[in-house]
């Protein structure tokens, strides 16, 4: 009936409202990071390739990635024969095929598409060449060449390919980069002006910039080719570190600002936000970190910004979480999986 008082439907008296938590990510409290082991001593040759498949931390050693898109595999380039090898990484060590004779010289630097399909290779004599991964169940694989891109004019020193953006950039001795179009298998645009050999490249896959290394100087372009901005990551030290690994940070829109993480000759990891004040880009150092004790060869950026890892030449490898989570589980999970793996050898 109409006009009858409800009945009490709670009997305790509500919570008050509690603030909004901010959630705390390696970009926003970059401050506070805390780092641990999760392998001291995995490869003799160091970690170049970290990636994290179905929960577990992967690597390779140099001149190695793992194979997109299952990482069952793993793709090895060398220099003597000029080959690429792609083998399983199941423990068998079994070989599933083998290209020779690619390059006129030794093969330098090495990228895959996400599908697997497309790999392209770079060399030391300066050439940048598209291949194209044909495999299936009834066919041996086979290697077949789809361009080959001749304005590089030294050995070619990093190549990345950005399945966003269907770009391939180049970077090599000759002080340069080149931002290829993958579709059309064409030469888009120089970005030049380095001031030594490229050393790495990095494409962020949300809008498109590009983040280039040169010795100490980290290089930000639009992906038409615009200069942003750049710095000396060294600053006015005397000790001009190179850069040795690059990676961009996921976004975080509250913030409204890019992140760039650098890995350096001397074990340091830098931490860099890149802020648009007075009409102009700046590339601002945010934090550095040091656990490493040789060159930081390869860095893993989560996607849920909760924690990244870092490699680095000696073959040890570092989770970074923010210093007041609860990591332990997770950091004790790899810890047992790395003490694991050396005990089996």
């Amino acid at each position: 009936h109409f006009g009858q008082t409800p009945q009490q439907l709670f009997k305790r008296p509500h919570k008050p409202p509690q603030p909004n938590s901010v959630t705390k990510t390696i970009i926003s409290h970059p401050d506070n990071l805390q780092s641990a082991a999760v392998w001291e001593k995995n490869s003799e040759f160091g970690i170049f390739d970290l990636k994290l498949v179905n929960g577990r931390l992967l690597s390779t050693g140099p001149n190695k990635k793992l194979f997109p898109p299952d990482q069952t595999r793993c793709i090895e380039w060398t220099g003597f024969d000029s080959a690429i090898r792609v083998n399983l990484t199941d423990g068998a060590n079994k070989r599933e095929s083998a290209f020779e004779n690619l390059h006129d010289g030794e093969i330098t630097c090495l990228d895959i598409l996400e599908d697997g399909k497309t790999i392209v290779t770079g060399g030391a004599d300066s050439l940048v060449l598209v291949w194209e991964y044909q495999q299936s169940k009834t066919k041996t694989p086979n290697l077949q060449l789809k361009q080959t891109f001749t304005a590089h004019t030294d050995a070619i020193t990093d190549v990345v390919i950005s399945r966003e953006y269907r770009i391939i950039v180049s970077g090599g001795k000759d002080q340069i980069c080149i931002i290829w179009d993958l579709n059309r298998l064409k030469f888009i645009r120089n970005l030049s002006n380095h001031g030594c050999a490229i050393s790495k490249i990095a494409i962020e896959k949300h809008g498109g910039d590009i983040a280039t290394c040169a010795g100490s100087g980290l290089h930000l372009w639009s992906i038409n080719g615009e200069k942003l901005a750049m710095v000396n990551t060294s600053g006015d030290s005397t000790n001009q570190a190179c850069i040795t690994s690059v990676q961009f940070g996921e976004p975080i829109p509250s913030l409204q600002q890019q992140t760039i993480f650098t890995g350096h000759s001397d074990g340091c990891i830098k931490i860099w936000n890149v802020v648009f004040q007075n009409d102009h880009y700046e590339i601002c150092q945010r934090t550095v970190i040091k656990s490493h004790n040789s060159s930081v060869s390869s860095l893993l950026i989560d996607l849920s910004l909760s924690r990244f890892y870092s490699g680095d030449q000696n073959g040890m490898a570092l989770v970074w979480t923010i210093s007041d989570d609860k990591p332990s589980s997770t950091i004790g999970k790899y810890l047992n999986l790395a003490r694991a793996k050396s005990n089996e050898e």
